[in-house]
């Protein structure tokens, strides 16, 4: 079965660059910690998990996000523009340059048609789970209907962690697959079979664990037409 038929797939991403892996650094380290369930034993007795690094909070932080429109063009590539349009400043072009190369690994056909313009909503999102415990990762995005396709990639962290995953199917309650993501990997979902996804970050009982993921929302573009000079 192909990983159109199945309704995901999972993608091999190039090296993360620096100006994306930065977008985490000014995430907010105030946001309210995410119910916690014990996921395995903690330690023996007298020797507590080390403490959670300072600033960093249990549950999830997301950036505001950012929204790019993606375009075929004569070059036969993508090209990738912010939005709304305005006059960029040198760290908004250089997260655009590094997005447009992480995003044209992973969303290649059969997924995505050239004959037709997309736009990306993107978000920043990292959890952080307390020692031996695991945490629900709340990813931002808009319902399935709009928003045909959407990625889930890890990007970076630190500590002992897996991350997991469970896909639903239309009114199904048992899950389609359940997928385990390390660094370097992405999820692709076609939101026609895979109406819904949870994710958990699990921290070893030695210490917290940090999962930095990046996020993209894919809908078809229903603005104006694209301008006939380059930007």
């Amino acid at each position: 079965m192909s990983p159109r038929q199945r309704g995901f797939a999972l993608v091999t991403l190039p090296p993360v660059p620096e100006a994306v892996a930065a977008g985490f650094g000014a995430l907010p380290r105030t946001a309210p910690a995410a119910p916690a369930a014990p996921a395995a034993p903690g330690p023996p007795a007298g020797e507590g998990p080390p403490a959670l690094p300072p600033g960093r909070p249990a549950g999830t932080h997301r950036s505001p996000g950012l929204r790019l429109r993606m375009s075929w063009t004569a070059d036969d590539d993508w090209l990738f523009r912010p939005l709304p349009r305005r006059p960029a400043d040198g760290a908004e072009r250089r997260l655009t340059a590094a997005l447009s190369g992480l995003l044209r690994r992973a969303l290649s056909d059969p997924w995505l048609g050239v004959h037709e313009d997309w736009l990306i909503s993107l978000h920043h999102v990292r959890t952080v789970a307390p020692a031996g415990r695991t945490v629900r990762v709340h990813l931002p995005g808009p319902r399935p209907e709009p928003c045909p396709y959407k990625l889930v990639a890890v990007v970076g962290g630190n500590g002992t962690g897996a991350c997991h995953t469970r896909l639903y199917a239309p009114g199904r309650t048992a899950p389609l697959a359940e997928v385990r993501l390390g660094p370097g990997q992405g999820l692709l979902m076609d939101r026609h079979t895979v109406t819904l996804d949870a994710h958990e970050l699990t921290a070893a009982a030695t210490g917290p664990a940090v999962r930095d993921l990046l996020t993209a929302s894919v809908s078809r573009w229903t603005g104006p037409p694209p301008p006939t000079t380059p930007d």
